[in-house]
């Protein structure tokens, strides 16, 4: 779970992707460990959606003609949907196995 954490956190990097601080002493980590707490606090239940402030700016400034950065904002959706999909299935698989585990030491 915690290298699939790593992945996703350097997915949203490379892209670009920040979060909205909720806290304004998250405001003094690095982008790392801004992006790191908010990966970790997504595949938690958190569910807080990517800000691609970025991509707006440079399609306003440099892409005016073009559809490049829509692109980018749909991959960047994308990769946090899948994302919260794998993070609910491991948890749900986890829940799973305890629920039998402890039905299993019931049951005996």
């Amino acid at each position: 779970m915690i290298g699939w954490i790593f992945v996703f956190t350097n997915i949203n990097m490379i892209l670009g992707v920040d979060f909205v601080a909720e806290f304004d002493s998250q405001n003094d980590l690095s982008y790392f460990w801004r992006v790191f707490i908010q990966t970790w606090k997504n595949s938690l239940g958190d569910q807080a959606a990517p800000y691609y402030r970025q991509w707006d700016k440079m399609q306003k400034i440099h892409y005016q003609d073009s559809d490049a950065p829509t692109y980018y904002i749909i991959f960047i959706w994308a990769v946090w949907i899948i994302n919260q999909l794998f993070i609910a299935v491991v948890l749900i698989n986890f829940l799973i196995a305890m629920v039998t585990q402890n039905y299993e030491k019931v049951m005996q």
